[in-house]
């Protein structure tokens, strides 16, 4: 190959030269010419040989891997490679000497290793290890778990000991290089949360009703890199759901925050806008089959294994609104929670929209494993390699302020951010005045999407995509709230029949809810996050819209 673009190249120099009266400008020309081919030919030696700056690193499975084994060895291997850009190859049953060695296994695999000294009690069904050992007369990492899933969390395990961060809208890698050894690692983990499993399937718009297959492929390894156990399944639960009964929201024409939706007309779950109602559960029913073979293949258990569910009481529920479009963070509450002993044995989370509950979600993977981490120093340990030091403090108390706002909507009325027909009809015709925790909301709202731009402002590049899309979503929940307070006061003005007032009021609401769209199309990074767009334009936008033309008709 660089023979071939040395002899092109050299002929299009040589002709060009030939332009030159002057001897010594063509020879300085040709120099020029030699020099650059010969670095274009070095790198083209390297790229076709495959080779890396990084390490030799050698990941050796046992000599029939599991499905599950094999799919850990794919993932380390790939972590390695953009972590160290090291030359990682993955052999069963026997190690090179001359590259470092990372035994995967699960542990009653390790005995076809008979020169592997390493000292390891018997690991439970969900324990695991990550151990610096001794291979023969080399040295060696040891990944391993009681059992072929627990070693895919192993594998996980070390890519976050690395600094590789796991969030539902994939990977973040770190700031700072770090650098590989197979020495000085002594990690076993214990569960203390027997069961941590994801209610997948439920109605809301903008939670995973509107997903389609790929989106819960998507979030299902995300999860498993989160170490959970289970997933409720099952397409019953979606019977009814707006986007399961119905044709979808309309986001065509005049649709603010538009741009999320890349021209599609109307906002539904790709997977059955194309087929007819009738036959909707039917199709649910094959997605549901085939998450559950996709769920099993992570080592997650389904609602079908019947496992995912067993023994889990309603109290351990954990529930947040659903088809609510207003940020909800409950993360000091759920720390409080899991922390006292009685809640150690099993939680399921059951999210409207999952983006939000990012920080939950994280969590309760991590602490299942680390019981006496609070969440301050969770975001510290999840932010810092990514974003840099001095960040988690600030997305930390944007958290605590949002769920200030999350505790007074759950005191005053939990519904509140949940959206319908009828939701700017009952707001406008209402003769009470702006109650005064309305204020108190949006001023959280408010601060914390300051703490978040703050946040986003200090995090390192690369590491922005959590920061900004919290930023950005706590200013819709501001937006949202000074919408709906404009929506009263044109109510109170057109009772007291001002009609110039209730006109700049409804004028403002339209400002305000365009600003929240805008707000949420930059960062929706899922379908839950174009599904609040949707809900606002049809229960929100449009009816305020249709306020104002009758008011300006009057």
């Amino acid at each position: 190959m660089s023979s071939a673009i040395q002899a092109f190249w050299g002929e299009q120099v040589l002709n060009q030269s030939k332009s030159f009266p002057n001897r010594q400008t063509r020879f300085r020309l040709l120099a020029c010419f030699t020099r650059s081919a010969l670095v274009v030919s070095m790198f083209c030696v390297h790229a076709a040989m495959g080779l890396a700056d990084g390490p030799r690193i050698q990941i050796v499975t046992a000599k029939q891997p599991s499905a599950i084994e094999q799919l850990a060895a794919r993932e380390m291997s790939a972590q390695l490679t953009k972590l160290f850009d090291a030359r990682v190859t993955v052999v069963k049953g026997a190690a090179d000497s001359e590259q470092q060695a990372i035994v995967l296994a699960n542990q009653s695999a390790l005995k076809e290793f008979p020169s592997l000294k390493l000292d390891l009690p018997t690991l439970g069904e969900q324990e695991h290890a990550i151990k610096s050992a001794q291979l023969g007369n080399q040295s060696a990492l040891v990944v391993t778990g009681g059992s072929p899933r627990s070693t895919l969390w192993a594998a996980y395990e070390l890519g976050w000991r690395y600094g590789v961060r796991y969030f539902l809208f994939g990977d973040l890698y770190p700031a700072d290089a770090p650098k590989f050894s197979t020495m000085g690692h002594n990690v076993f983990l214990k569960p203390a949360v027997a069961k941590r499993t994801w209610h997948a399937l439920f109605p809301s718009s903008a939670g995973p009703e509107s997903w389609g297959l790929e989106e819960h492929r998507r979030v299902l390894g995300q999860l498993a890199k989160l170490k959970y156990t289970g997933a409720v399944i099952r397409a019953a639960d979606l019977k009814g759901g707006e986007l399961v009964a119905g044709s979808g929201l309309a986001v065509s024409g005049d649709t603010v925050g538009r741009s999320a939706f890349g021209g599609a007309k109307f906002f539904g779950n790709p997977d059955l806008q194309t087929v007819s109602p009738a036959d909707r559960i039917a199709t649910l029913e094959k997605m549901v089959a085939s998450l559950s073979k996709e769920a099993q293949g992570l080592g997650i258990e389904t609602g079908a294994d019947q496992n995912a569910t067993d023994g889990i009481k309603q109290s351990d529920n954990w529930r947040l609104p659903g088809n609510c479009v207003l940020p909800i963070v409950r993360l000091g509450a759920m720390s409080e929670r899991l922390r006292s002993q009685s809640a150690r044995g099993s939680q399921v989370l059951s999210i409207g929209n999952p983006s939000d509950a990012t920080p939950e979600i994280i969590y309760l993977g991590r602490f299942a494993f680390e019981p006496t981490i609070d969440e301050a120093t969770h975001e510290v340990t999840l932010l810092d390699p990514v974003c840099g030091e001095g960040v988690a403090e600030r997305v930390i108390k944007g958290l605590q302020l949002c769920e200030s706002a999350t505790n007074l909507l759950m005191k005053n009325d939990p519904n509140f951010g949940s959206l319908n027909q009828g939701t700017i009809s009952r707001i406008h015709a209402s003769q009470e005045s702006v109650p005064a925790w309305w204020g108190e909301v949006r001023d959280h709202y408010l601060n914390a999407m300051n703490e978040m731009y703050r946040a986003n402002t200090r995090a390192r590049e690369g590491g922005r995509q959590y920061t900004l899309y919290f930023a950005r979503r706590f200013e819709f929940g501001f937006e949202f709230m000074n919408a709906l307070e404009a929506v009263r006061k044109a109510g109170l003005a057109k009772h007291a029949k001002k009609k110039d007032e209730q006109v700049a009021e409804l004028e403002k609401a339209l400002d305000s809810i365009t600003g929240a769209c805008d707000a949420m199309a930059a960062v929706a990074c899922s379908s839950s996050d174009k599904g609040v767009i949707a809900l606002m334009n049809e229960y929100v936008y449009r009816p305020v819209q249709k306020l104002l033309e009758q008011a300006d008709s009057e």
